[in-house]
């Protein structure tokens, strides 16, 4: 066999067999499972939450029973959602978000909203950046409160982004380093809890 051998890793509740090429993709699910852990703790006590596709989609099944869950594009069936989780491709340091699709009237109306996303885009670019790049694609003027990214935990407040809490193992210059903004510490940063 030309190449590297492949490599075996158990993580539990998966098994991946991947090339040592392959590894990227590992760190990708890696940090795809922090974020949806982290967001599950984001949204104890909630009763409707509006998913969008995505990372935030992936944590459907884990979500308490009694909680009403609806797509974000969804089909105006709810009258009140508690909040809105969606992905997305950039955010503005005033909150402002450029997501791939639609929401509903319902999602848009969520008195808090959640962007759940990897904090670099595939190209290594950041997604946290001081003016979104396609201003015609916001998905609306709707200030977005919270980012959760395998990074970190980061708000959006009158001053831009402050970044709440860190990753296990992740120093606050790596976070600024692929933010795309003015990074703000929180005067109390502390670690990410899971």
């Amino acid at each position: 066999m030309i190449g590297k051998p492949p490599l075996e890793l158990d993580f539990g509740r998966a098994r991946f067999i991947e090339s040592f090429e392959g590894l990227k993709n590992l760190n990708m699910w890696q940090g795809k499972d922090l974020i949806a852990r982290r967001l599950l703790r984001e949204l104890e006590g909630k009763e409707v939450v509006a998913l969008g596709a995505g990372i935030p989609e992936t944590i459907r099944p884990l979500l308490p029973s009694g909680m009403r869950v609806v797509s974000v594009s969804g089909n105006g069936s709810h009258s009140s959602v508690d909040v809105a989780v969606l992905d997305a491709q950039e955010v503005s340091a005033r909150g402002e978000l450029l997501a791939p699709g639609s929401a509903s009237d319902e999602a848009l109306k969520a008195p808090k909203w959640i962007v759940a996303t990897l904090h670099t885009k595939s190209d290594g670019s950041p997604k946290l950046v001081r003016e979104c790049t396609d201003k015609s694609g916001l998905l609306s003027p709707r200030r977005v409160d919270l980012v959760i990214t395998e990074l970190g935990v980061v708000e959006i407040s009158s001053v831009g982004l402050v970044l709440k809490e860190i990753a296990p193992g992740v120093a606050s210059d790596e976070v600024k380093m692929k933010t795309g903004a003015s990074l703000h510490m929180a005067d109390d940063v502390r670690t990410m809890e899971l």
